[in-house]
């Protein structure tokens, strides 16, 4: 039997695994002598730190198993509330790092935050839609 928790961590253990994998590739790119140790650190530390995020994840996924539309319809509106669910967060992590008047939606607005931001929607396609067979065991059980 599958459950919406189950798939929620399998979407949130290969979002993260590509995010880590994404951020590592980067460092090692720029030249930055550490990323190995960087790579080490975020591979046992991101899943540590990013437990909570199931918290939102799993509500979403039984969510759009209540959907009334076909599978790929659900995946497509899960991908979107997922996003817009990270979106969120990295809103209001900025605004409670350094507040609202000290530019943050400036910095935010600019090539690298678009970049971290594709990235994140590409990540959570991909994660959604290689987790597919057991979100479509899951909307025909529901």
């Amino acid at each position: 039997m599958v459950t919406p928790l189950s798939v929620a961590v399998k979407i949130w253990a290969k979002t993260i695994a590509m995010l880590i994998i994404i951020g590592s590739i980067c460092a090692l790119c720029l030249g930055v002598g550490w990323g190995i140790l960087f790579v080490g650190l975020a591979l046992i530390f991101g899943f540590f730190i990013t437990l909570p995020l199931l918290i939102g994840i799993s509500p979403l996924v039984k969510w759009s198993s209540l959907i009334p539309y076909s599978k790929q319809s659900r995946m497509g509106w899960l991908i979107f509330f997922l996003f817009l669910f990270y979106l969120l967060i990295f809103i209001g992590a900025g605004l409670l790092s350094v507040g609202y008047h000290d530019g943050f939606f400036g910095d935010f607005m600019t090539k690298d935050g678009a970049v971290c931001m594709l990235s994140i929607i590409v990540v959570q396609f991909i994660a959604v839609r290689t987790t597919r067979k057991s979100l479509y065991k899951l909307y025909e059980q529901l």
